[in-house]
């Protein structure tokens, strides 16, 4: 199994523990659709993190989403820029985008998502590569 495999079969997930460390990211996930939990391990620098206090299932209960970047913004000479149209921009925004802009598209090709109705967790990420996970049960 692989981490797009996961991620399309991710709807009801539930947010149980997160971190970083060492420049890793650790994501501790129930996995509704497996009835299994999961632990994805993410090598990233940047990051955001907007996850609800609230343990309780309804704040924390997410899906996955992973983005590659450069079929979603705009480049000039191989540097992520924003959107000249601001609800693009706006948009851009909401979906944590803006945490690409300014570097290099070889650098980082991928955004990967925790997501309710709003991005609890984005991380950029190089490669698919870059993520792994491993199920605790």
């Amino acid at each position: 199994m692989k981490i797009q495999d996961i991620i399309k079969i991710s709807g009801d997930s539930y947010l149980e523990n997160y971190g970083y460390s060492d420049g890793i990211i650790k994501l501790q996930l129930e996995l509704d659709e497996l009835d299994r939990k999961i632990l994805i391990k993410i090598k990233s620098s940047t990051m955001f993190f907007n996850v609800p206090e609230d343990k309780e299932p309804a704040y924390r209960t997410c899906y996955m989403e992973l983005t590659q970047l450069l079929e979603v913004l705009n480049l000039k000479n191989n540097i992520y820029v924003p959107s000249d149209d601001f609800g693009s921009f706006m948009k851009e925004k909401r979906n944590n985008l803006n945490l690409v802009y300014g570097s290099n598209s070889k650098e980082n090709e991928f955004i990967f998502s925790l997501c309710s109705d709003i991005k609890i967790v984005s991380v950029v990420i190089n490669k698919i590569e870059d993520i792994s996970f491993e199920f605790l049960d």
